[in-house]
């Protein structure tokens, strides 16, 4: 889809595999390329292998800027009054929305020009699943476009009742936003920016907006504490008692575990990719 985008517009997607500092390197060395801009990932690896990159690169003359394009804020940016991070979310809400705002709008360019470098093919990666393809029954659409559209059905679908419809399941209550946003196809402010210019009742705009807030919570929890990969948040639930059971393992992965709201959960998952909260 992005390469799609981007051939609209004369240039093209540009695919290449391997180390992404020495792939970069050479992407540089071969464009003659003086500027690199990214989106920053948060997660605790991917946050210091980028700002490696960066540093690699600044010192042969290349300047990189990084950007904020998958939360309403930056990780680090809302705090407390005592300057540390928050822990619990309502204040935390309280804060964010205090300090959110409005991005300014900008026009995306009506031509890019397209390098003259070489690319991968993506069929060559071998990507698709295929024991089993997974992937056959997935009813979300990938690419702006897609989530764009998503966007709108939900506006005008769900989110006129969405403090009920998001609790139950069988609904098509909940925005389905969350590939869409995960894979930066939408930014979480242009969500807002909609929802806010839509006309339903002002308490589910708002709690819409809180439930989208909890991405920005998590993503700030583990930018301050990224021990919680590894450990849990709260010491005391390490030391929960852990099960060794292969078989019910697999049938939780299957949804065959004998409880209906389980096994509707993870089949919806394994059939459309996507699974209500």
């Amino acid at each position: 889809a992005l390469d799609g985008a981007l051939r609209e517009r004369g240039s093209r997607l540009i695919l290449r595999a391997g180390d992404p500092e020495a792939v970069l390197r050479q992407v540089v060395e071969e464009t003659g390329a003086d500027h690199l801009f990214m989106n920053r990932l948060f997660e605790p690896d991917a946050f210091a292998r980028d700002a490696d990159i960066a540093h690699a690169l600044k010192d042969e003359s290349v300047t990189c800027r990084g950007f904020n394009g998958s939360l309403l804020s930056k990780p680090g940016d809302i705090r407390t009054g005592q300057g540390g991070p928050y822990k619990v979310f309502t204040p935390f809400l309280k804060a964010l929305l205090a300090q959110m705002e409005p991005r300014p709008h900008t026009t995306g360019p009506r031509s890019v020009s397209s390098p003259s470098v070489k690319s991968e093919s993506l069929s060559d990666w071998g990507l698709h699943p295929t024991k089993p393809d997974w992937s056959k029954g997935f009813d979300w659409t990938p690419g702006e476009a897609g989530a764009g559209d998503a966007l709108s059905a939900f506006i005008k679908r769900g989110l006129k009742t969405y403090s009920k419809g998001r609790d139950h399941p069988a609904q098509p209550g909940a925005s389905r936003l969350s590939p869409h946003l995960h894979w930066g196809e939408i930014a979480p402010w242009r969500v807002v920016e909609r929802v806010r210019a839509s006309d339903p009742p002002q308490a589910q705009i708002d709690k819409f907006v809180s439930e989208l807030a909890w991405r920005d919570f998590s993503a700030q929890l583990l930018h301050a504490f990224p021990q919680i990969t590894d450990t849990a948040f709260r010491p005391e639930y390490d030391q929960m008692p852990w099960r060794d059971d292969a078989r019910g393992l697999k049938a939780w992965k299957t949804g065959q575990t004998g409880y209906p709201i389980v096994d509707a959960g993870l089949r919806q998952l394994w059939t459309t990719g996507w699974m209500h909260n």
